[in-house]
């Protein structure tokens, strides 16, 4: 009986320990679940528990919270895409006509006693959403400044406004020496462009406007020397306004000049306009030659002088860019007082105007 009791007692004690056992191990393996709660549970459970090197399939971090987006790094960050900086161009203007064409120029240097300067852009944005965004400027590794709010008619691109969109370099822009500025757009949702360097120099030069022109000698279609000096002295009557296009054959831009600007010169001179058209290079890309200048003046039914210039010899000092049309503006002494890269019939037109009517 003693050993039935004993082993009755001994079995009872053997399942209590083995139900022990067997109640711990569940505990055991509820653990880790509980654990999840705490670490990584919840698809929105930000808590500071989770760090990059704890889960990698549900980790709410900065970095790939795509799904969710519910960190404050995320609901802040801008939506949609950036606008794009298709160019940056540089613009120069004499400051006695403010209102008159702009001198685009790639020579990043400019007198400011002489010269206003603007930075303009062409522009595209995927969005279209500029209108309340900005232009910022960062002069020399200072802190950006917003040197323009975009208007309500800037539109979705520079082609559909027609017309570029930039800022005047003020002041804090002009002082002496050399500079870089970064340039770079936020649209109404904050996205940011990418940033576009400018370097320039503000300083006197020898060519800039403002001073006179040295006197030159070229030739034209027929072989004959054709000097400033003497285009400044015509006979008739002494030039009040010199206009100089430096051009090339190929350049559609320059084509269209010398169309448009046979008329601007009939109407005007007799009141002392002259024009040079001076072919720096002939369709080809090669130096011009006189059956080349000859073609040219038969082609645009030019009245006004065509000279060759092979390799820019003497215009090549002039140049702010290697953009072509150039045009240089002289009054009746030699005077620089306008420079302008492109084709505008109507700027050209007051600029010439200008001049004439300050004789």
């Amino acid at each position: 009986m003693w050993s039935k009791t004993l082993f009755f007692i001994t079995l009872i004690f053997v399942l209590a320990l083995i139900g022990g056992c067997a109640t711990s191990g569940d505990d055991d393996d509820n653990q880790p679940s509980d654990d999840d709660m705490t670490d990584d549970d919840s698809a929105d459970d930000d808590s500071g528990d989770d760090t990059a090197g704890d889960d990698t399939a549900d980790d709410d971090t900065a970095d790939d919270d795509a799904a969710d987006d519910d960190t404050a790094d995320d609901d802040s960050a801008p939506q949609g895409k950036p606008p794009v900086i298709l160019s940056v161009n540089f613009y120069m203007w004499p400051l006695e006509f403010p209102n008159a064409t702009n001198e685009l120029t790639g020579s990043k240097k400019f007198d400011p006693e002489f010269e206003g300067a603007g930075i303009y852009m062409e522009y595209n944005d995927p969005d279209c959403d500029l209108v309340g965004g900005k232009i910022w400027a960062i002069l020399d590794g200072a802190d950006p400044v917003v040197v323009k709010t975009l208007p309500p008619n800037v539109n979705c691109s520079s082609n559909q406004s027609g017309f570029m969109m930039g800022f005047d370099l003020k002041n804090q822009f002009k002082a002496a020496g050399s500079h870089k500025v970064e340039i770079y757009w936020t649209d109404a949702a904050n996205n940011e462009s990418k940033h576009k360097n400018v370097y320039y120099t503000v300083g006197p030069y020898d060519h800039s406007i403002g001073t006179v022109m040295d006197d030159w000698t070229l030739l034209d279609q027929n072989g004959n020397e054709v000097t400033l000096a003497d285009i400044l002295a015509s006979k008739d009557k002494a030039a009040s306004c010199v206009w100089l296009e430096v051009l090339t054959g190929s350049c559609p831009y320059c084509n269209q000049e010398a169309s448009e600007l046979e008329p601007i010169y009939t109407d005007h001179q007799a009141d002392g306009l002259r024009i040079v058209g001076i072919m720096v290079a002939n369709a080809s890309g090669n130096a011009p030659e006189a059956a080349d200048l000859q073609d040219w003046i038969t082609s645009h039914s030019i009245t006004y002088v065509v000279v060759g210039d092979p390799n820019a010899a003497v215009t090549n000092p002039y140049f702010v860019n290697n953009y072509v049309p150039f045009n240089i503006a002289l009054d009746g002494t030699g005077l620089i007082r306008s420079k302008m890269t492109g084709w505008s019939n109507f700027d050209a037109t007051q600029i010439i105007e200008s001049i004439l009517g300050a004789e």
